[in-house]
């Protein structure tokens, strides 16, 4: 027999990778959340094999270019408002024929030969024949053989050179602006696992690469741009099975990222706000987290280019 799936109002292949839930309580089978622009990167939300669920989630959109609405480029809700069309500009993509959807989505919402007809927490049009690629992450053309761990500290990098290195894994980073330097660009290649903490200083961006797996708390991701395109991670697509992207307990807070990693399985726990964009293959949590996609990504990179939050169906 085929579990009932109480998201999609519909039913979910028997595998030893079935997933229970609907977007009320955000578990899903299979189920992912993407934004997408250009169909270059997706944001991921679904839910472990074990059925815990997440809180009712909110995603929405902001804009960080827009400083009359956001001062200082900070993302807030106060000026969300959709009869303007400010705030809701964080469409769903399920790439499924699915029937029903919960959660409070604030844009269009667009299925694969779906049957959802708009609800009054859709704030949205809803378009039924859809179809969008998910484009996997591979190693960078720069990369080199890694032969060392990455340094506690860096301050690499001027206003009109990037820095480049390859590394095997990362154990707490700290990526420092050079003296006499306004804006530098760091590009690093991770061979192994990313763990402790990430902080990036006003006036780097750094680009982050790894193929191994990710894991921190949320309060250790320190981003003092306050910019998603200023820290970018990229998950390298594995050769067979997936990776975790693990934030561990998710306190209170605003963390601003990007996030390409569509073969990664992504767990949160408490009630982080992230505000960026993302692709993952699972989300699981058991917290309160919000997904807040900046507008003004679409110019830094393959994981930055959003306009839009998608829901995906994707049985491989």
């Amino acid at each position: 027999a085929q579990p009932d799936n109480p998201l999609f109002g519909t039913t979910c292949p028997v595998s030893p990778s079935f997933l229970r839930s609907s977007l009320d309580a955000l578990t899903d089978c299979y189920g992912k959340l993407f934004f997408d622009d250009d169909q270059t990167a997706e944001l991921g939300l679904a839910a472990a094999p074990t059925g815990t669920p997440l809180s009712i989630p909110i995603v929405d959109s902001y804009n960080s270019a827009d400083t009359t609405n956001y001062p200082g480029g900070l993302y807030s809700s106060a000026p969300r408002n959709v009869a303007t069309g400010v705030g809701t500009n964080a469409t769903v993509y399920i790439n499924a024929p699915i029937s029903t959807l919960g959660g409070s989505i604030y844009g269009n919402v667009e299925t694969n030969n779906g049957t959802l007809t708009k609800t009054a927490n859709l704030y949205g049009t809803v378009s039924n024949n859809v179809v969008r690629p998910i484009i996997p992450v591979t190693t960078p053309s720069w990369a080199v053989t890694a032969s060392s761990p990455a340094p506690s500290s860096l301050t690499v990098g001027t206003n009109s050179t990037p820095y480049y290195a390859s590394y095997t894994s990362a154990n707490g980073l700290t990526v420092n602006l050079p003296a006499g330097q306004t804006a530098v660009v760091v590009n690093l290649y991770i061979t192994g696992d990313v763990t402790n903490s990430i902080t990036v200083a006003s006036g780097v961006t750094l680009k982050l690469y790894f193929a191994g797996n990710f894991s921190m708390k949320a309060r250790d991701i320190t981003n003092y741009n306050n910019k998603p395109a200023n820290l970018q991670f990229y998950g390298i697509n594995p050769l067979s099975g997936s990776r975790s992207f693990d934030i561990g307990s998710g306190n209170p807070g605003y963390r601003y990222f990007s996030l390409n990693a569509p073969a990664y399985d992504f767990s949160v726990n408490g009630n982080p706000d992230f505000v960026g964009s993302w692709i993952v293959k699972t989300v699981s949590g058991n917290g309160n987290t919000s997904w807040h996609y900046d507008e003004a990504l679409g110019t830094a990179g393959d994981a930055v280019g959003y306009t839009k939050a998608s829901w995906v169906e994707d049985e491989r």
